[in-house]
């Protein structure tokens, strides 16, 4: 009983705080207290877990828990936040007693992705100076990207080994068999995903987004996005031999990836895939040529079928449709797509009415019905800025954008530490580079990793820490090395 007691009374305590903050909110809808009722119960469960798992399991459950993602709109946070706090807690409990807790603040301090983060921070803080309007929602994005920053902190000062890495891609596979499962059932039942919506009250998507494939955690335009980054990750992998055990299971997977990309119908997302599927081949000298022949046959191969079955069996526009209608030059404004024009031309007429001083963490603010800021170009609405790039400038500022960009060159900057890895993670990291410059190119055309703190957000975020976490890795290799050089010479 001595050895649970700590588990139980800090149990007790998270449980006191969140029936109180159910108390408070008084709400009378029946669907808000059984969702209450079912997330204080995994919440429970969460605090019990986290006192019998070790520091690096924590950050395991944290990952995919982040993946989970349910935004919580009527305390302007998401579950994520909450999750995140509980463990930090957690981990001060446990890092308050050890010696060690110091070289743990070493490791935080000394990385290079801390002075970026910092920075980025400390522009969203500014920005609240000159937010104008919807503050809810600007609390809401502020406090995610401390809590993101935070859950960077605590990847970095945990991953030291290989088999921790190892570990997190194993998280990150679970998470994406349970989105493509979830997929599976959408083609059969594309019901299925407006009940989850309503459920967790998220928006139900209509017209023709209704139509378009649907994850569990991500959705949208961002399930598109996020198939694009596991594409490219096991399709780099497979091309540099790194998975070798159940490597007919990870060519299938890509495959199955690949095939459920198309069906999102994201032109951006399978544009660049493609651009990055050659920019691996092309840097991967050591892989036969015929070996690099086979793996892109077989991935136009799947494009056809794909493009032909839903050509054949669905009476929806296909992506070949869409790009279509996006290469009809008709329909352009000068030389950009209309579609594009009327978000980017309003959003940077936006930032440049606030002086580039930004407007707040949020964007969501500005364009609803009653604000003010709806119609800046005479006779066209302004919506979403489609460009992650002129979200950050009409949001945080000129300040926040240069943070934004220091962050983005110290993680592609990163590309001297890979040849102090061994093999299998100098691999692994470059995957994970390629698919953060991937990421950055889509992004200019669509802005969904900044709109919401939803599953996305946190994604980036958790791929930020894994490529930052192999400075820990080279420091830590380098300190193997030195001690087992000592007791070499010793034993001698």
């Amino acid at each position: 009983m001595r050895n649970n007691l700590r588990a139980i009374i800090y149990a007790l305590i998270v449980s006191a705080v969140l029936t109180s903050v159910l108390y408070i909110t008084q709400y009378s809808n029946e669907l808000f207290i059984i969702k209450g009722a079912i997330f204080f119960g995994i919440t429970l469960a969460y605090v019990a877990v986290l006192f019998y798992l070790k520091d690096e399991q924590i950050i395991y459950v944290l990952i995919f828990m982040s993946m989970m993602n349910v935004p919580i709109r009527q305390f302007y946070t998401s579950s994520t936040n909450i999750l995140i706090l509980i463990a930090l807690l957690v981990l001060f409990v446990r890092y308050f007693f050890r010696e060690s807790t110091g070289m743990l603040y070493e490791r935080i301090k000394n990385n290079s992705v801390t002075l970026p983060l910092i920075l980025v921070i400390c522009s969203y803080t500014v920005s609240l100076l000159f937010a104008k309007m919807g503050f809810s929602d600007h609390f809401e994005m502020y406090q995610s990207i401390i809590f993101a920053s935070v859950l960077v902190w605590m990847i970095i000062g945990n991953i030291r080994e290989k088999s921790q890495i190892m570990a997190i891609n194993n998280v990150m596979l679970a998470v994406l068999l349970i989105n493509l499962v979830f997929s599976f059932f959408f083609i059969l039942y594309p019901e299925i995903d407006a009940i989850r919506a309503h459920y967790l009250s998220m928006p139900i998507f209509e017209d023709e987004s209704a139509s378009r494939l649907q994850g569990l955690s991500f959705r949208g335009e961002a399930y598109g996005e996020y198939l694009m980054i596991c594409a490219l990750w096991l399709f780099t992998m497979l091309i540099r031999g790194q998975l070798k055990k159940g490597r007919a299971f990870f060519w299938l997977l890509t495959l199955a990836t690949v095939s459920m990309m198309i069906m999102t119908r994201l032109r951006g997302a399978n544009a660049v895939f493609f651009i990055g599927a050659i920019l691996v081949l092309l840097t991967s000298g050591s892989v036969q040529v015929w070996k690099k022949t086979a793996a892109l046959t077989a991935i136009v191969l799947v494009f056809t079928v794909t493009l032909f079955a839903l050509k054949t069996y669905s009476n929806e526009p296909t992506l070949l449709d869409r790009y279509h209608e996006f290469s009809d030059t008709g329909r352009n404004v000068g030389n950009i797509p209309e579609t594009r024009y009327y978000t980017w031309v309003p959003s940077l007429e936006f930032a440049r009415s606030n002086q580039y001083l930004g407007a707040g963490p949020s964007y969501a603010p500005y364009i609803t019905k009653e604000s003010s800021w709806r119609k800046i170009v005479a006779g066209d609405e302004m919506t979403w800025p489609h460009n992650i790039t002129l979200t950050i400038l009409s949001t945080v500022g000129i300040y926040g954008l240069i943070s934004y960009m220091f962050l983005a060159y110290r993680t592609i900057r990163l590309r001297k530490v890979y040849t102090n890895l061994e093999q299998y993670l100098k691999n692994c990291y470059s995957a994970y580079l390629i698919c953060f410059i991937m990421f950055l190119i889509e992004a200019q055309k669509f802005d969904g990793f900044l709109r919401h703190p939803d599953s996305s957000f946190y994604l980036i975020f958790i791929l930020i820490a894994v490529l930052f976490s192999c400075e820990n890795l080279v420091n830590f290799s380098e300190k193997q090395y030195n001690e087992s050089v000592v007791s070499q010479r010793l034993t001698e």
